[in-house]
């Protein structure tokens, strides 16, 4: 089961959407993991998102959709 409903899958998208201009080069993730081309990298992960945002095979793919989020909102 996946633990993201269609409506937070549905407001990270947008989220992304409105801050498409601001996102870093470059963010820090968690266990020292780094997140190069940002853009890049969001890019594929709205793709996933928004065609297999429900399939629990790309849960993790999804969660980084979030992490990232949650990095730049706190940088």
């Amino acid at each position: 089961m996946n633990p993201y409903s269609p409506e937070a899958i549905s407001d990270i998208i947008a989220w992304y959407d409105a801050n498409a201009d601001r996102l870093p080069q470059t963010v820090s993730l968690a266990q020292g993991e780094q997140a190069h081309d940002v853009r890049k990298l969001v890019d594929y992960l709205l793709n996933i998102a928004r065609h297999q945002g429900q399939n629990p095979t790309f849960t993790r793919n999804v969660q980084y959709l979030f992490d990232l989020k949650a990095q730049i909102e706190n940088a």
